[in-house]
């Protein structure tokens, strides 16, 4: 899960570093960037990035192993990456595994700034672009958090500037660690108390205008907010009951996603034949894959179906997903052991109707899943659930 989360990190990175070079008159031609796309497969994200003509001895920014090495040995190209951080909102800082070798840098540490062999200056490795959110005391033990728990481009760009590498290891040699850790800190506070007043916006109509709520791009909202999806939990709690569901479901489709996912994942690795080269070979037929993710519906869509493996889904399996991807996902009286989450999915006061369509076509739109013409037409008549 954190492997993709860096690897979706990485892609914005990099849109944010292309969208500036291309904003500001003196990157324009000057400082380049690759081609990149994320391919899921099979449970498994693929970056494809174009071949640049770079190699180790190009490097003469940031760090390609650690923070051991830090450069910043091209003054034009340290001048091209500090126009691009200030841009960004991002401070310059000092960074470095050893006192001696640290460097003044205007991104994370583990950036590349190339000269290329072409004599072009490419950067590469965003992940880290974006600065950590201070971890919550709940969320402190997992390991690595800082480095995926990133806050949004849109946040920073209306904080004061702020550290790539504040709470890291790189940053510790920096005489002003402490500021930086206290500015990380005091964004954080700022974002979490920014979630009840866009929540406000959302109940009064001030965002949306007077579409329907039905119609409302709702992760496209949240990011323009500069507030990150792993905060919908938060933000459920202070919404009106149809932006509840609405959130609900949202947050029932992304955790259904990663079960998809890593269900197939440990079935290509556990019947993975060892000669082979490609994992995925080891399916027979691509009716086994069909039949997982089958299955994975089957049990989140059965609806009244009173089999023990579904009750114990929306009773206790899907809470434990959720609290662990959504901090305060859900209400003190869904915690409770014996309550059927699908109960929160019920459409206001029509006991009879429900928001389970909606799921199944959220999770069929992120996951890449396609169903048969057919299927799609029965979904749009009646309930999912039969």
């Amino acid at each position: 899960q954190y492997a993709m989360k860096a690897a979706s990190h990485d892609l914005k990175g990099l849109i944010r570093y292309y969208t500036v070079i291309n904003q500001e008159p003196e990157l324009r031609g000057k400082l380049h960037v690759p081609l990149m796309a994320l391919i899921d497969y099979m449970g498994f994200r693929l970056i494809a990035i174009s071949v640049l003509p770079i190699s180790k001895s190009t490097l003469k920014y940031g760090s390609c192993d650690g923070g051991v090495t830090v450069h910043a040995d091209d003054p034009e190209l340290n001048r091209y990456m500090e126009i691009a951080g200030r841009a960004m909102n991002l401070k310059g800082h000092l960074v470095g595994i050893n006192p001696a070798d640290s460097k003044f840098i205007y991104a994370p540490v583990d950036i590349e700034g190339h000269k290329g062999q072409d004599g072009r200056y490419y950067v590469l490795d965003y992940a880290r672009t974006f600065p950590p959110e201070r971890p919550s005391a709940a969320a402190r033990n997992r390991k690595g958090i800082i480095l995926y728990n990133l806050l949004r481009p849109e946040f920073v760009q209306r904080c004061q500037p702020l550290s790539s590498d504040a709470f890291t290891v790189w940053g510790r040699n920096d005489p002003e660690k402490n500021t930086h850790n206290n500015e990380v800190t005091n964004a954080t506070k700022q974002l979490l108390n920014l979630i009840p007043v866009f929540a406000n916006q959302l109940n009064r109509g001030q965002i949306q205008g007077e579409e329907l709520v039905e119609k409302v791009d709702l992760i496209e909202l949240v990011h323009n907010a500069g507030i990150n999806v792993r905060h919908l939990g938060i933000l459920r709690h202070h919404c009106n009951k149809n932006y509840r569901r609405m959130i609900l479901v949202e947050m029932l489709a992304r955790v259904v996603k990663g079960q998809i996912q890593k269900i197939l994942r440990d079935t290509i690795r556990s019947t993975a034949d060892s000669s082979s080269l490609n994992p995925a070979d080891s399916f027979s037929s691509e009716d086994k894959p069909k039949r997982v993710i089958v299955d994975i519906l089957n049990v989140i869509l059965g609806g009244s179906d009173k089999t023990a493996t579904v009750e114990k889904y929306w009773k206790n399996d899907v809470k434990f997903y959720l609290h662990n991807q959504f901090e305060n996902s859900l209400f003190l009286e869904e915690n409770d052991p014996e309550y059927d989450l699908r109960q929160s999915l019920k459409s206001g006061d029509n006991a009879n109707t429900d928001d389970f369509s909606k799921l199944l076509l959220r999770i069929l739109e992120i996951s890449g899943i396609e169903l048969t013409p057919s299927c799609m037409e029965d979904i749009s008549k009646e309930d999912v659930r039969r």
